[in-house]
């Protein structure tokens, strides 16, 4: 039950002003339903390459999509060609109340590379990760459901670039959804009481008569 505070971003997301959004959306020439994030480490563990490479196929064909990016990191660099363009703005560190911004104007996040805490991040902001069936995703990947609040295409360019534009094109895609099970997500008081109870199941077994023995 990894996770983290989430009661800065959820306070942020519930109390976003309609008119803040607005204009948000205003400034950065952004549209609903045509826009997407991403929430993360700028990092060859987010495989921004990759990212920069899907961004590129999708400009061929889709140029008025905008991706609004929060991270920071070494590979931030891989992203200039698409900030130049104008096809993702990128905001360095987002606070609890940017990345709640980020969760009202963008469907979907894009995610090739490793889903990990992102995973509560879009869960408490009720949108799903666009991913890749990479093999070295954290244990929070599977706090999301496939098909609702992740959606998951094969471990290459063209089949992530397809699943994009199929998002993208689905009818409802800017829609957000953080009611029902599917959209659960654990809370620090969770993980604190999980781990007290293992820690207290552990002692207990430690001190019983079949472990002396």
């Amino acid at each position: 039950m990894n996770t983290i505070d989430t009661q800065a971003l959820s306070e942020c997301s519930q109390g976003l002003a309609d008119s803040a959004v607005a204009e948000y959306m205003t400034c950065h020439g952004l549209k609903q339903g045509r826009t997407l994030g991403f929430l993360g480490g700028l990092d060859e563990s987010k495989r921004i390459s990759f990212l920069a490479e899907a961004l590129d196929r999708l400009w061929a064909t889709d140029p008025d999509l905008r991706v609004v990016v929060g991270g920071k990191g070494s590979q931030s660099n891989l992203l200039d060609v698409s900030i130049s363009r104008g096809q993702t703005i990128r905001i360095g560190y987002a606070t609890p109340y940017e990345r709640a911004i980020i969760g009202r104007v963008a469907s979907a996040l894009l995610m090739p590379g490793r889903i990990g805490l992102v995973a509560v991040d879009a869960l408490v902001l009720g949108i799903p990760i666009l991913t890749t069936d990479w093999p070295y995703h954290s244990a929070e990947a599977d706090y999301l459901i496939e098909g609702e609040s992740r959606y998951t295409s094969g471990n290459d360019v063209d089949s992530y670039v397809a699943l994009v534009r199929r998002f993208m094109l689905s009818p409802g895609n800017g829609g957000k959804s953080s009611s029902g099970s599917s959209w659960a997500y654990p809370t620090i008081d969770n993980m604190v009481a999980n781990f007290s109870a293992g820690v207290l199941s552990m002692l207990g077994k430690a001190e019983s008569p079949e472990c002396q023995s």
